[in-house]
């Protein structure tokens, strides 16, 4: 996600505020005090909150996207991707809580602009996360399956024990996050030993 200079500050000026105080309680003029313009300077590149919300959106996205790309370009086995994956989101988690917290709110989750932007990344995500899984296949690491449906199995089970932690306020304490890094890496496990093909027995 390649913007211009300014538009870049105003996206993490609204980052810190959203993940401070939230969407409710932040406003563009205070946006726009904490970068020293003027409201309207901000609203040539922002024309509204919704505006301003949905590209804060599309940047936190863009950089998850890019950031598993990375991890799985490294990872050379689709265990150690998956393992991997969990770690990448709990950064995520810590990084925007509260902010996660307020876009998948009532008022938001179903926002026509926010919600295309969480189905493109969901759909991103995936895609990324079968190509491994279609690599380990053709290296023997498991065993033929159907890799969007598995992927879409694993990604369902490690965010479902995800959400209620997620939406606790205040967010959990470590060790609550501890217990589901150790269980969703479990069932990672379980579900890999379950993939393993004859040939890596």
């Amino acid at each position: 996600m390649n913007l211009p200079v300014k538009q870049e500050q105003i996206l993490d000026a609204a980052i810190r505020r959203l993940s401070h105080f939230g969407v409710n309680k932040t406003t563009l003029t205070e946006i726009a005090e904490d970068l020293q313009m003027s409201k309207q300077a901000l609203m040539y590149h922002y024309h509204d909150k919704q505006q301003l919300i949905a590209s804060v959106t599309a940047k936190i996205s863009g950089e998850y996207i890019e950031t598993l790309n990375d991890i799985l370009d490294l990872e050379e086995t689709a265990r150690e991707a998956f393992l991997s994956l969990i770690d990448m989101r709990l950064h995520f988690f810590s990084k925007y809580h509260m902010l996660f917290i307020q876009l998948n709110s009532d008022d938001l989750i179903r926002e026509p602009g926010l919600e295309a932007i969480r189905n493109e990344t969901k759909q991103a995500e995936a895609g990324l996360l079968a190509k491994k899984i279609e690599l380990a296949i053709s290296k023997g690491e498991i065993r033929p399956t159907n890799a969007v449906e598995t992927v879409t199995l694993i990604l369902d089970a490690i965010t479902s024990m995800a959400i209620c932690l997620g939406k606790q306020c205040p967010p959990p304490d470590q060790t609550e996050i501890e217990s589901l890094i150790h269980k969703q890496k479990a069932l990672v496990e379980l579900m890999f030993d379950g993939l393993k093909s004859k040939k890596s027995n």
